[in-house]
């Protein structure tokens, strides 16, 4: 459930980087480590990320290569 806690993670929630429940312009930072391999829709999520970022906010990620 998008925006809900996982269980055994009740201060972590749970968010699907292609809906998120963020409002726009939420967020001067978004940090993704290690996910974006894992999307099906990549597009979708960086528009997302785009949307919750402030103007002039920046998205620090990290990208396996091997």
């Amino acid at each position: 459930m998008p925006g809900g806690c996982r269980a055994g993670l009740s201060d972590s929630p749970h968010q699907d980087l292609c809906a998120l429940t963020f409002t726009d312009a939420s967020f001067d930072l978004v940090l993704c480590n290690e996910l974006f391999e894992h999307e099906q829709d990549l597009e979708l999520a960086f528009r997302e990320i785009a949307r919750v970022l402030r103007p002039g906010g920046r998205l620090l990620a990290t990208c396996p290569l091997a």
